[in-house]
C-alpha cells in the first residue's frame, strides 16, 4: 500500500511529473478560456447583454461564487462516485458544451436584448433561457474540474518516498505556473480578439482550447496513478454527527484505547487510520461501542475533527478572495474611465489582470527552483516554508492591495474632478494588481498543497475544494458590497482584512487549529511523553531558554534511507553535533534522545505528526544543556568533548526492525542505530580515545540495549562506559493489581519485531517482552554502566503506576500530578516502587565497574536538564550532584553507589509538578 490508497497502481512506470504534463496542459488550455472570462465577462454583460455595471458586476460575482462552490459536487463525486479522472473529463465535456453555448448567444444578434436592463431581471424570453443555462452549465463544469483536477495531480506523487515528497510541493508550484500562463494568454490574446475583434471570436478560442486540453487530460490516462472511489465522505461526516448527538448522554470511556476502531489488517489496507486527539471531545461520543451495528470508528470522528479544524483556515481566505473579486470587477470597470493609451496601443481594460500574471509567471519559477531549496536548507521542511505560512504571506499582502487601491481610487476620482480631460493613467492599477498577485501566488498554492497533505487518504478531493468554498464566500461578499462607494469600499475591505486575519491569529493561539503543523496532544494510552513541547510541564531550566545557550543544528543522515534506516513516516533520521576541541577533540558523547514508544497501529500513525516519528516535524536545532552543555561552569567533564544528540524517531528505543505495509509504518530503530554509528565512525568516532553512550526516559533504555554493542565499536584502547538516565522502567504491578506497562511493552515487541534484536542472553531464557525490561539485563551488562534514576520516576508513577485507565474512580489524580497531595497510603504505595527499584538494582551494583545515583525525587530524565544536572542548587546525594557523581565514576575518581535515604527525607530535590490534565 502507498499513500494510504490502495487502489492506486503505484507503477514505477507511471505517475510523477510525467503524467502531471497532461495535467499541467489542460490547466494552460482550460484556463485561457475560464481566466479570460473572469476578466471580461463584466465588460460583456455590459456592452453586449446591456446590463448596466452593478448588475453586471453581482452577476458576474454570483457566478464565480457558483463556479467555485460548485466545485464541491466534483469533489464529492470524484470521492465517491467516479475516479478524479473520470469526473474531471465529465465535468470538462459540460464546461465545452456551456462555451458552445455562450458562443452561440455572443454571435446571434436575435439572441441579445434589445434595450439596457435597467432592473435586475429584465432579461426575457428565449434570451433569458440561452443566457442563464448556458452559465449554469458553465459554472458546473468548471466548478466541477476544479475540484477533481488538483487532487488527480496530487494522486501521482507518492508522499512516503522522500524524493516524491518534494515533488509534490513542486507539483502545486508547477500547477500554478501553468494556470499563471494559461491565463495570461487569456487576458491579453482571448480579451483582445473579443473587445477588438468580435466577443463570440473569444468565446470560441476559448471553447477549442478547453476542448484540446480536455483531450490531452484522456489522452494521458495510461500514464496515471488513479484512485478508485471509495466510501461518501458525506456519509461518513454525517454518520458521526447524528452518532454524536445520539449518543449525548452517555459517558466517554477514561481510556481512549476504549473506543471503537477496525483494526483488523485486511479492513484496514483500505483507509488511513488516524489517531485519536482529545480535541472536540463530544465527537468521540460517536465511537462509543454501544449498541452493536450503530457505531463511528475513531478514524472517522477524526476524519470530522480535522475537517471542523480546517474551517478557520477557510474562513481566513474568504476576505482575500473578496479582494480578488473586487480587482475583477470594478478595477476592470475603473479602467475604462482611465487612459489606457501605451504608446500607440490601447490597452484593453479587462487585460489588466495581466500585470499581476506577469509578476506571478516570474515569481514562480524563482520561488521553487531559488527560494525552496535555500528555505528548506535552513528550515528543513520539505517545502522550505509550512504551507500555512504561504498562507500568512499572501493574507497580510491582499491587505496591503487593498490599501493601495483606495489610494489610487482616490486619486483617479481627484483627478477627474480636477481635469476630466487628462484622466489618469491605467497603470496606476498596477500597484494593486502587482502586490495581489503576489499574495494570490503565496496563498493560493499554500492552501491547496496543505488541504491535500491534510486530508484523509479518501477525502482529498473534497479537501482541496475547500479552496473553491473560499472563493465561493469571496465572490458571494463582493456582491454586498457593490453598493459601497469605491473608495470607502476598498478602505472597508482593508479593516475587515486585518480585522480577519487577528481572528484567525486568536483561533490559531487558542487551539482552535492546532496539530497541524505538529500534533503536540498525547495520551497516557498512547504512552507518547515528554519532547520539547512539554518542557514547562516537566520543570525545565529556565537555562535552556536562555539567549547564551548554545543552538545546534539538525543534520539528516543522508546515507540511511538506502539502508533501510528510516523514521516511523520514512523520512531520513537525525542527530545534533556540537564538535568537541582541546583536550575533548577525541572524547565523543552520544546521546540517545528519549520520547516512549508507540505500541499499537493507532499510536504509531499518531507518531508520525510529529518529531518522535518524522524527522519533517523536528526542531530545526536545539539547546545542549546539562550533559550537553559547552560551558565548563555547567558540564565540568563533558563540556568540550564532541557531543551528539540522536535524534528518536522510531518508536521502539532504537531497536525495532519491522514495518507494517497495510499502514505506512517502519520500524526500523535497529537500522538507523546501526546507521548513526557508521556516520559516527566515519566522522571521527572511529579514532576515540573515550567514549560515553548515555540517553534519557525511552533513551535511557536504549543505551542499556545497546551498550555492549556500542564498546564493541571500537578497539581495546579506548575508554567506553554507558549512562542510563531515567531508563529503568520496572515490571511492576499498578494501582488496579494489573500490569500496564507490561502490556505496552508487549505491544512495543511486538508490533515492531524486537525480538531478533533485544539481547540473546536474555531472549535465550525469558520472553522477548521480558527482556525489554531493564531489569532483566543490566547484571549483564559487560560494559560499565552508570545508572541514574529517581526511586519515585514521575512517568512511571503517571503512565505506569497510576494512569486513568488503571484508576476509573480518579483516587489517584492528584497524588499523580502532585506528590504532595498524596495521602499516607498512597506514600505507602510509592514507597514499595521505591523498594522494587531498589531490588532489581540490587545485583547490578555488586559490580565494582558500575556506577549508582538512586535520588529520592519526583522526577524524570535529570541529564538533560542544566538545573537538575549541574547548577547551585542542583539535587545532591552526600553533597555531590549529577554532574560530578557521573565524572567521578567515569574518569575513575572514585567509587560511586549512591542511593538516597526515602522520602520526603532528601530536601535539594527538583520536584516535578504537572498542570491538571
Amino acid at each position: 500500500m502507498e499513500n494510504g490508497e490502495t487502489l492506486i497502481p503505484w507503477s514505477k512506470r507511471k505517475g510523477g511529473f510525467t503524467a502531471c504534463t497532461f495535467v499541467f496542459a489542460m490547466a494552460a488550455l482550460e484556463n485561457i478560456g475560464f481566466v479570460a472570462n473572469m476578466a471580461s465577462l463584466v465588460m460583456y454583460f455590459s456592452a453586449v447583454m446591456l446590463l448596466d455595471n452593478p448588475t453586471a458586476a453581482n452577476t458576474l460575482t454570483n457566478f464565480m461564487g457558483s463556479t467555485f462552490l460548485l466545485t464541491l459536487i466534483g469533489a464529492y463525486i470524484s470521492d465517491t462516485y467516479l475516479s478524479r479522472l473520470s469526473t474531471a473529463l465529465f465535468f470538462g465535456v459540460l464546461e465545452v458544451l456551456a462555451l458552445a453555448l455562450v458562443t452561440i448567444q455572443a454571435a446571434s444578434k436575435h439572441l441579445h436584448p434589445q434595450q439596457p436592463c435597467l432592473e435586475s431581471n429584465c432579461l426575457k424570453g428565449g434570451t433569458a433561457f440561452m443566457f442563464y443555462i448556458s452559465l449554469c452549465m458553465l459554472a458546473l463544469g468548471s466548478g466541477g474540474v476544479r475540484g477533481a483536477l488538483p487532487a488527480l495531480g496530487g494522486d501521482q506523487f507518492d508522499q512516503k518516498d522522500p524524493k516524491e515528497a518534494k515533488a509534490l510541493a513542486s507539483y502545486f508550484n508547477r500547477l500554478l505556473l501553468c494556470i499563471t500562463i494559461g491565463a495570461a494568454i487569456g487576458v491579453t490574446g482571448i480579451v483582445w480578439v473579443s473587445t477588438k475583434k468580435n466577443w463570440y471570436w473569444g468565446f470560441f478560442i476559448s471553447t477549442v482550447a478547453a476542448f484540446v486540453g480536455f483531450g490531452l487530460l484522456a489522452i494521458g490516462k495510461p500514464f496515471y496513478r488513479i484512485r478508485a472511489p471509495g466510501e461518501s465522505p458525506i456519509v461518513r461526516i454525517t454518520q458521526v454527527i447524528v452518532m454524536a448527538i445520539k449518543n449525548q448522554k452517555l459517558s466517554l470511556p477514561e481510556n481512549p484505547g476504549d473506543l471503537y476502531e477496525i483494526n483488523d489488517k485486511a479492513t484496514i489496507s483500505n483507509e488511513e487510520q488516524i489517531a485519536h486527539t482529545n480535541q472536540f471531545r463530544f465527537l468521540d461520543k460517536a465511537a462509543i461501542a454501544c449498541p452493536p451495528g450503530n457505531v463511528c470508528t475513531v478514524t472517522q470522528v477524526e476524519e470530522v475533527k480535522i475537517l471542523i479544524r480546517m474551517m478557520p483556515i477557510v474562513g481566513s481566505t474568504i476576505l482575500m478572495n473578496t479582494c480578488l473579486a473586487q480587482l475583477q470587477t470594478f478595477s476592470v470597470i475603473q479602467g475604462n474611465f482611465m487612459d489606457r493609451q501605451l504608446g500607440s496601443i490601447l490597452v484593453p481594460a479587462p487585460s489588466i489582470p495581466i500585470i499581476p500574471l506577469v509578476f506571478m509567471s516570474i515569481l514562480i519559477p524563482i520561488y521553487d527552483l531559488v527560494f525552496v531549496p535555500f528555505a528548506r536548507k535552513i528550515t528543513r521542511h520539505p517545502s522550505g516554508i509550512t504551507q500555512l505560512q504561504r498562507v500568512g504571506v499572501g493574507l497580510v499582502l491582499s491587505a496591503i492591495s487593498m490599501t493601495v487601491a483606495g489610494f489610487v481610487e482616490v486619486k483617479r476620482k481627484n483627478q477627474f474632478h480636477n481635469d476630466p480631460l487628462k484622466p489618469t493613467s491605467l497603470f496606476w492599477l498596477s500597484f494593486q494588481y502587482g502586490i495581489f498577485g503576489i499574495a494570490d501566488m503565496f496563498t493560493s498554492i499554500g492552501l491547496l498543497e496543505f488541504f491535500y497533505k491534510e486530508a484523509p487518504a479518501g477525502m482529498r478531493s473534497l479537501f482541496t475544494s475547500l479552496t473553491g468554498l473560499s472563493l465561493s464566500f469571496g465572490y458571494f461578499l463582493s456582491s454586498v458590497l457593490v453598493d459601497v462607494r469605491e473608495e470607502y469600499r476598498y478602505m472597508a475591505m482593508v479593516k475587515v482584512s486585518v480585522l480577519w486575519i487577528g481572528i484567525l491569529i486568536g483561533l490559531v493561539f487558542g487551539n482552535w487549529v492546532d496539530g497541524f503543523e505538529e500534533i503536540l496532544s498525547f495520551n497516557e494510552t498512547a504512552m507518547s511523553f515528554l519532547d520539547s513541547a512539554h518542557m514547562e510541564d516537566f520543570g525545565a531550566s529556565k537555562a535552556a531558554s536562555a539567549s547564551n545557550v548554545l543552538m545546534v543544528g539538525l543534520t539528516l543522515i543522508q546515507g540511511a534511507g538506502a539502508k533501510g534506516a528510516v523514521c516511523t513516516d520514512g523520512t531520513l533520521p537525525g542527530y545534533h553535533w556540537h564538535r568537541g576541541y582541546g583536550s575533548g577533540a577525541n572524547s565523543w558523547l552520544i546521546h540517545l534522545e528519549g520520547g516512549a514508544w508507540c505500541n499499537n497501529v493507532r499510536t504509531c500513525v499518531y507518531r508520525k505528526k510529529s518529531g518522535r516519528g518524522s524527522s519533517a516535524y523536528m526542531e530545526k536545532e536545539i539547546a545542549f544543556t546539562g550533559i550537553l552543555s559547552n560551558k565548563a561552569e555547567y558540564n565540568p567533564d563533558f563540556y568540550n568533548w564532541n557531543r551528539i544528540k540522536l535524534r528518536y524517531c522510531d518508536g521502539a528505543s532504537f531497536s525495532g526492525d519491522s514495518e507494517n505495509q497495510a499502514a505506512q509504518l517502519q520500524f526500523r530503530g535497529q537500522r538507523i542505530w546501526l546507521a548513526a554509528m557508521e556516520e559516527f565512525m566515519s566522522k571521527g568516532m572511529r579514532s576515540a580515545k573515550q567514549a560515553l553512550l548515555s540517553g534519557c526516559s525511552a533513551g535511557g533504555l536504549a543505551s542499556i540495549l545497546h551498550c555492549d554493542e556500542f564498546r564493541g565499536l571500537f578497539s581495546g584502547n579506548t575508554k567506553v562506559k554507558c549512562l542510563s538516565d531515567a531508563g529503568m522502567f520496572l515490571d511492576v504491578v499498578d494501582v488496579s493489581g494489573g500490569h500496564t506497562i507490561r502490556k505496552v511493552f508487549g505491544g512495543v515487541v511486538g508490533l515492531q519485531g524486537l525480538k531478533n534484536t533485544l539481547p540473546s542472553f536474555c531472549t535465550n531464557h525469558l520472553d522477548p517482552t521480558s527482556c525489554f525490561f531493564p531489569q532483566n539485563l543490566v547484571a549483564k551488562i559487560q560494559t560499565p554502566l552508570f545508572i541514574l534514576n529517581t526511586a519515585y520516576d514521575s512517568w512511571q508513577i503517571q503512565s505506569s503506576l497510576a494512569p486513568t485507565s488503571a484508576d476509573p474512580s480518579g483516587y489517584w489524580h492528584d497524588c499523580r500530578l502532585n506528590h504532595t497531595a498524596c495521602s499516607p497510603a498512597q506514600i505507602q504505595f510509592l514507597q514499595g516502587f521505591r523498594n522494587e527499584m531498589l531490588n532489581a538494582i540490587n545485583r547490578f551494583s555488586l559490580s565494582k565497574q558500575n556506577g549508582l545515583f538512586i535520588n529520592s525525587c519526583f522526577a524524570h530524565c535529570q541529564s538533560e536538564r542544566q538545573d537538575t544536572w549541574f547548577a547551585d542548587n542542583s539535587p545532591v546525594i552526600g553533597n555531590k550532584a549529577i554532574a560530578l557523581a557521573v565524572g567521578d565514576w567515569y574518569f575513575d575518581r572514585t567509587s560511586v553507589k549512591a542511593i538516597d535515604c526515602p522520602y520526603p527525607c532528601d530536601k535539594s530535590c527538583h520536584h516535578l509538578v504537572f498542570r491538571q490534565a
